[in-house]
C-alpha cells in the first residue's frame, strides 16, 4: 500500500473497531499504529524461539491462539515464517488483518475463530504453536483438554503461558486433587465461574456453574509431558505478575531431531 492508502484506510479501521490498544506496529511509510508499544513479550518469545529452533524462521511453519492485534504474528512474518493467527474478537482481528495487508505479508493468515475450540482436523501441524492468553476461569478438565490438544498439533513446540500457584499460594492454599482422564493432578479450586452452554475444546457442561482450578508447577509439567512434550522448561517473563508463567514443551520423537 502507498502512504496515502494506509493513513485512509488506517482511519477507517479506528473510527469503526477503536484504536490500537497493545502492540505498535510500522505499517511502512514511517506509519506506526500506535505511539508505544505496551506489548513486552515480543522479544523474549522471539529469542525463544530462536534458541529452541536453531532453523531459519522461514522453514516453520507458526499457530499463534489468540493473536490479537497480530503484533507477534506480523513479526514472525516478517522473518520469513508461515504464520496462522487465531483471534475470537472482532476489533483485534480488524486491526491485525489490516497490518497484514499494509505489510503484504503473504505468508500470513488471521482467522477469526473460537480460539479454544478443536483447531486440529482444520488446521493440521505446526512446528510451533503460541499461547500466550488462557482464560484464568477454566476448570481442570477444559485446562487438560485445551493442552493435551495443542500438544497433539504441536510437532515442535508449545510455548504457552499459564497461571499456577505462586509459592505463597502453594503454603497457603487449600490444595486438592483432580482426576482427568485418568491421571491426578495437584493445584487449588479459585470459586464458581459460570459456564456457557459449550465449554473450551467442545466438551458440552451439565452445570451452569463450576469452579475454575489452577495448577501447581509440578502438575502442569506433568499435564504438559502427558500432551506428549518431552522436555519442560519454565520462563518468568519480564514484568509478569508472579503467578503466571510462560512454559516451552519440546517434543522430540524417540531417536529423532526436532526438524
Amino acid at each position: 500500500m502507498d502512504k496515502e492508502l494506509i493513513l485512509k484506510e488506517k482511519l477507517a479501521i479506528e473510527k469503526q473497531y477503536g484504536p490500537w490498544e497493545v502492540d505498535n506496529v510500522c505499517l511502512g511509510h514511517g506509519i506506526y499504529t500506535r505511539p508505544d508499544d505496551t506489548s513486552s513479550n515480543l522479544n523474549e518469545v522471539l529469542s525463544i524461539i530462536e534458541d529452541f529452533t536453531e532453523v531459519a524462521f522461514s522453514s516453520l511453519r507458526i499457530l499463534q491462539i489468540v493473536s490479537g492485534e497480530g503484533g507477534l504474528c506480523l513479526e514472525l512474518a516478517r522473518r520469513g515464517s508461515n504464520v496462522v493467527g487465531i483471534e475470537s474478537q472482532e476489533g483485534k482481528f480488524q486491526r491485525a488483518c489490516f497490518a497484514q495487508r499494509a505489510l503484504g505479508l503473504d505468508q500470513l493468515d488471521f482467522l477469526k475463530l473460537d480460539p479454544y475450540q478443536p483447531l486440529k482436523d482444520r488446521l493440521g501441524f505446526f512446528d510451533i504453536i503460541i499461547c500466550l492468553e488462557t482464560p484464568a476461569t477454566l476448570s481442570a478438565n477444559e485446562m487438560v483438554s485445551i493442552i493435551e490438544h495443542l500438544g497433539w498439533m504441536a510437532s515442535g513446540l508449545l510455548v504457552i503461558r499459564v497461571p499456577i500457584l505462586s509459592y505463597e499460594e502453594y503454603r497457603n492454599e487449600s490444595l486438592s486433587i483432580v482426576s482427568c482422564g485418568g491421571q491426578q493432578y495437584l493445584g487449588a479450586f479459585c470459586g464458581d465461574v459460570n459456564v456457557p452452554r459449550e465449554s473450551p475444546m467442545g466438551q458440552p457442561e451439565n452445570l451452569a456453574c463450576r469452579p475454575s482450578f489452577t495448577f501447581s508447577e509440578d502438575s502442569m509439567s506433568k499435564l504438559l509431558k502427558r500432551a506428549g512434550l518431552t522436555h519442560i522448561y519454565k520462563y518468568l517473563l519480564h514484568q509478569e505478575e508472579s503467578r503466571s508463567f510462560l512454559f516451552v514443551g519440546k517434543k522430540i520423537p524417540s531417536r529423532q531431531s526436532l526438524y
